[in-house]
């Protein structure tokens, strides 16, 4: 049985952080600084609110992490400093810019605040598509579970994490077919 209040779902640290927030480091008035604090509550408190909303683990942990790193170089709080950090960044490609937008523009939404999401022009590249004699040299090389699994993939075209989502229910061995259900909001298929 479920606990039935949602924040006892969530790791301790999580809602100690959530209910007691402190600022800690070199200078306790900078809502910026790592660990526990003002920003680091109001992060949780974003991911909580999304969580709610249907995000996936994996979406939640991906914005998490850029939250993160944008609290410990500029004050989430400002707008538009966050957006001339997320511009002036060099080594970062247009699309990684756009899903720290993306991640922020979430943060914006569940603490009130007002911006403008930039938008990015992200270049459409061809993907490089290995040979199949180099997939076989690595399947060669693989060792334990994933001969399997690079073989699995290499035979039916299944993205990583939809073969990670798959249950022995899916499995038709009388068929040999696999039902996918696919990663990407998508309609699944057989192959």
């Amino acid at each position: 049985m479920g606990a039935s209040n949602p924040m006892e779902r969530t790791s301790s640290k999580a809602v100690h952080i959530a209910r007691n927030p402190k600022v800690v480091g070199s200078n306790p008035a900078d809502p910026t600084t790592s660990g526990t604090g003002a920003a680091a509550a109001r992060i949780f408190s974003t991911l909580w609110e999304l969580k709610k909303g249907g995000q996936s683990e994996g979406t939640l942990r991906a914005k998490g992490d850029r939250l993160r790193f944008l609290a410990r170089h500029v004050d989430l709080d400002d707008p538009e400093a966050v957006k001339g950090f997320i511009a002036n960044r060099a080594n970062w490609s247009n699309a990684y810019r756009q899903g720290v937008a993306y991640a922020y523009n979430s943060y914006v939404q569940a603490n009130g605040l007002q911006w403008n999401l930039p938008r990015f022009r992200i270049e459409d590249k061809l993907p490089r598509i290995p040979t199949e004699e180099k997939i076989n040299q690595v399947i060669v090389r693989a060792r334990g579970k994933y001969v399997l699994v690079f073989s699995i993939l290499r035979d039916t075209g299944m993205r990583p994490i939809e073969l990670e989502r798959t249950k022995m229910r899916d499995i038709d061995l009388e068929r040999g077919a696999i039902t996918v259900r696919t990663a990407k909001g998508g309609a699944g298929r057989m192959v």
